[in-house]
């Protein structure tokens, strides 16, 4: 069997395919949007995470028919997982205590980012500490106190 070649001309046409997200996307954004329009709260001044978990409640709310916080776990009992429809039931305490809601989304007017630039100010050369540019020489104890520092400060949930 010869195979031949077409001489017609296939047009490219680049397809979208959309499955939903990009207006879930939306919906979600618009119903969170609103609802810090309403409450003492406003949302995480870190933009990527916010998006991260906007993707996230998109993702469930197809998934499951609703926006379930992306922190919690679906147990499949209606009654319980009402509690964690975002805005969740649990977020005013953990705002509260922490100013900031277990899965990062809303905060409170007083939150203030921790800072993330340890790594950054810690620079180790030749058993020396530099900080700002001013090279000290520290024992082992103290270079294992900024490790122990900086190890407990990146053990947090990175989105």
């Amino acid at each position: 069997m010869k195979y031949k070649k077409s001489k017609s001309k296939m047009s490219a046409k680049v397809i979208t395919v959309d499955d939903g997200v990009t207006q879930t996307e939306r919906d979600v954004r618009q119903l969170i949007g609103k609802y810090i329009e309403t409450s003492p709260y406003e949302l995480n001044p870190d933009t990527e995470k916010v998006d991260k978990i906007i993707k996230s409640l998109a993702r469930r709310k197809l998934k499951h028919g609703h926006q379930y916080c992306p922190c919690r776990m679906i147990s499949g009992n209606e009654e319980m997982d009402a509690k964690i429809i975002c805005p969740c039931e649990y977020h005013i305490e953990e705002i509260r205590q922490d100013d900031i809601c277990n899965c990062d989304l809303f905060v409170s007017s007083n939150y203030t980012p921790a800072p993330a630039i340890w790594l950054e100010l810690l620079l180790w050369r030749n058993g020396h500490l530099s900080i700002g540019g001013s090279s000290t020489s520290c024992s082992d104890l103290e270079r294992s106190l900024v490790i122990t520092r900086v190890i407990f400060f990146l053990s947090f949930p990175i989105y």
